[in-house]
């Protein structure tokens, strides 16, 4: 949607809004944006909601999606669609090859991506982009394994710190217990102590 509102506005200084060209975007894609709602060519535009009437057709956002080939319509196929659409899923040279023998538009855009291939330049530029696609994807990696490693250390502090405190608060009870011996044996052996001076003194009764 970025990519076509800066397409759509193709107005320059003087022209009036009804001289706006129409910007139309396709999305070519690998993936199902609305994996609820599958379908193979999707055509969006700006819609009212309630009458469900177009509101302009000079904006139109087209998805091509390459994992729904399958839901291909006969309109899709009389134009062709799904045929583009497996151009791009082709994995090998033999595949597209085979594909080619269809026309001379497909063998046409086979043979130029083809000497695209081959030239180093081109190849050497692709291999830099997808090594450093590679690189940031390592580096994400990276990234939420450390965060999980960072929060399993926090979790374990944490369970360390709290047998740490029950520790020392059974430490400050047996602290409090030893005190109250200590005190209670300081009192018999005082008893104690004046029994025996009593003794001497034959003050027993």
């Amino acid at each position: 949607m970025s990519y076509l509102c800066s397409i759509f506005q193709n107005l320059e200084s003087g022209d009036d809004y009804s001289d706006v060209k129409p910007a139309y975007h396709i999305g070519i894609l690998d993936f199902s944006p609305f994996p609820d709602y599958p379908e193979f060519y999707a055509t969006n535009k700006m819609m009212n909601v309630k009458k469900h009437y177009i509101y302009n057709d000079n904006f139109t956002l087209n998805v091509l999606d390459l994992n729904q080939i399958h839901l291909a319509t006969e309109e899709d196929k009389a134009y062709e669609i799904d045929y583009w659409a497996k151009l791009f899923k082709a994995k090998t040279w033999e595949d597209l090859k085979m594909l080619a023998q269809k026309n001379d538009a497909f063998e046409e855009t086979c043979e130029t991506v083809y000497k695209l291939n081959q030239d180093e330049n081109v190849r050497y530029l692709c291999e830099m982009r997808e090594e450093g696609h590679r690189i940031l994807r390592t580096y994400e990696s990276l990234l939420k394994n450390r965060d999980a490693v960072l929060a399993e250390n926090a979790a374990t502090l944490a369970e360390k710190d709290a047998k740490l405190a029950e520790q020392k608060a059974e430490l400050s009870e047996k602290d409090a217990k030893l005190a109250e011996q200590e005190a209670a044996l300081a009192e018999s052996v005082a008893i104690i102590a004046e029994l025996q001076a009593k003794l001497k003194t034959h003050q027993i009764d």
